[in-house]
């Protein structure tokens, strides 16, 4: 005798089928739901996670016939929906459901549709970002999440000056709404603002990898040696180890051209994995 797991046990495993995602989680999640389907059709903490485990897997249409078969929709349904379609790379589809919501968008939506946003970056998304900003901002100004994404999806927009006024009214500025300003200004071609920024971001905070990232990004694109041994340096060793700050510094030397003057550095600064790859890439 089978013995059907009970709900809990149900969302947990759910969820396990998601975060894996192979061959066998992939039949298992779906044999899930075949069993239980009837017993949970209106338990909308199962079929949220049902639809998140389900768009993980990328089936978009299995998952929308869970979505319309449910009739009271939350946040959470909408939310699990949204996310999935940004997560398969279907941002009209969130402006689509966005548009047909008949209950009050909380921030996590908001969110979510901001990026949607950003990811689309056409007339229609323009219109239904800007529009969200100005409905939130009095609302949500604390809320340093929505602000940072309406960042990114201004910056995403080529719109730096009102990117920057949003900015400037996050009171207590974290390193991801610095990290999303810099990012915005390498975008728009601004490196010289990129760099002015991580100077007051010295003054209260401490910069991590992906700062450093944009950094180095930075420097690759005006491609001068001086600037980039200034930030080079400020790099912390343990930091100068992590892959993805090797890739990034290699396209930071290349763009100097120099490899002369990129040979004194790299003998006194950088590990012999990086060199090797260095040598690599002047070699061809």
């Amino acid at each position: 005798m089978t013995v059907e797991p009970d709900h809990v046990t149900l969302i947990v495993l759910l969820n396990v089928c998601a975060q894996v995602a192979s061959d066998r989680t992939k039949k298992s999640g779906k044999k899930l739901l075949q069993q239980i389907s009837n017993n949970y059709q209106n338990d909308n903490i199962v079929l949220n996670t049902a639809i998140h485990m389900l768009m993980k897997f990328g089936d978009i249409k299995s998952a929308e016939n869970i979505f319309y078969s449910i009739k009271n929709k939350d946040n959470f349904t909408f939310g699990a929906m949204m996310k999935g379609y940004v997560e398969n790379d279907q941002y009209e589809k969130v402006l689509d459901l966005y548009e047909e919501m008949n209950i009050k968008p909380d921030d996590i939506i908001y969110i979510i549709v901001l990026n949607a946003c950003a990811g689309l970056s056409n007339y229609r998304a323009m219109n239904i970002g800007k529009q969200i900003l100005q409905k939130i901002c009095n609302k949500w100004q604390n809320n340093k999440i929505i602000l940072t994404s309406g960042i990114d999806m201004l910056m995403t927009f080529g719109n730096v000056n009102d990117a920057e006024y949003l900015f400037r009214s996050i009171q207590k500025k974290d390193i991801i709404a610095y990290g999303a300003m810099m990012n915005g200004y390498n975008m728009n071609n601004q490196p010289l603002k990129c760099f002015e920024l991580f100077e007051e971001l010295k003054q209260n905070l401490v910069p991590d990898e992906i700062i450093f990232n944009i950094l180095i990004g930075t420097c690759a694109q005006i491609g001068l040696l001086s600037r980039c041994k200034f930030i080079f340096n400020q790099i912390p060793l343990h930091m100068q180890h992590q892959q993805r700050i090797q890739n990034a510094l290699i396209n930071m030397w290349v763009s100097t051209i120099n490899i002369f003057e990129t040979k004194d550095v790299l003998s006194r600064s950088i590990n012999m994995n990086l060199k090797l790859k260095l040598f690599k890439v002047y070699k061809n």
